[in-house]
C-alpha cells in the first residue's frame, strides 16, 4: 500500500493502481497535467508504477498508454526549462533513477 501523499488525482491513481479498480486509463491520462515539480517529486515512483502496471497488464493498448505517458511526462520537463536549477534537478533525478533501475532491473524492464 502506498503511503505517498499527493493532491493530484492522476498521480494518486497511478501510484495506487493496485488498490483501485475504476477506469485507471482515464485517471492515468491526467498525470501529464500535473505540475512539473509534483511530477519531479514523485518521479521514481511514477516510473516504477508505470512499468509495474505494464508488467501486470501487458496488452497492446496498455503498451500505448504507458509509452504515451512516459513521453508526456518527459516532455513536461522539456517545456518546464525555465530554471536551470530545476533542469539540473530533473537530470539528477533521472540519472539516479536509471542508474538504480539498470543496476537492479526487474524482469521485463530491459
Amino acid at each position: 500500500r502506498s503511503t505517498i501523499v499527493t493532491q493530484h488525482e492522476g498521480i494518486f491513481a497511478l501510484l495506487n493502481w493496485r488498490e483501485r479498480t475504476e477506469n485507471l486509463a482515464a485517471s492515468f491520462h491526467h498525470v501529464p497535467f500535473a505540475d512539473a515539480q509534483e511530477i519531479l517529486k514523485f518521479f521514481p515512483q511514477i516510473f516504477d508504477a508505470l512499468f509495474d502496471y505494464l508488467e501486470k497488464h501487458d496488452t497492446a493498448s496498455n503498451q500505448k498508454l504507458v509509452f504515451k505517458l512516459l513521453i508526456d511526462v518527459l516532455n513536461k520537463f522539456d517545456v518546464a526549462k525555465g530554471s536551470s536549477l530545476f533542469v539540473s534537478s530533473f537530470h539528477a533525478v533521472l540519472s539516479d533513477y536509471l542508474d538504480a533501475r539498470l543496476d537492479n532491473p526487474t524482469p521485463g524492464f530491459i
